[in-house]
């Protein structure tokens, strides 16, 4: 389940990253999916829009939309690979040596924390028996 609309990624969340819905859509499909994973599907389907946290978990899913579309956009240009420093003068490129697993740790981290900013104080994230 998607739990948040482009409809307020761009008006609440004020984003404009991702410019098109169909690109939300997928990226805030597979947020949605992570952050399940993340807070142990306790988010509840059927009383989500009844819960206070619900503000909070539509803005988590559109920060992680963010990250995630430039993850993307990263991966589409220069073949995936990190520009280290970058010269105009004769046109020099230089790419950051991090390897494939170092990035997805690094993306994995930044994800989990930009839900964590929004859900830290819900108990969703609470790793805790009740």
């Amino acid at each position: 389940m998607r739990y948040a609309e482009y409809n307020f990624y761009h008006e609440t969340y004020c984003g404009d990253r991702i410019t098109g819905e169909e690109a939300f859509n997928r990226l805030a499909t597979r947020a949605s999916e992570k952050l399940d994973c993340y807070t142990m599907k306790r988010i509840d389907q059927t009383d989500f829009d009844g819960e206070s946290y619900a503000a909070a978990v539509r803005l988590a899913v559109c920060s992680m939309a963010d990250i995630m579309y430039l993850v993307e956009k990263r991966k589409s240009s220069h073949d995936g690979r990190e520009i280290a420093s970058e010269s105009n003068d004769g046109y020099s490129v230089s790419f950051a040596s991090a390897s494939e697993a170092d990035r997805e740790s690094i993306t994995e981290k930044s994800l989990y924390q930009a839900a964590y900013v929004y859900l830290s104080q819900t108990g969703l994230m609470d790793f805790g028996v009740e």
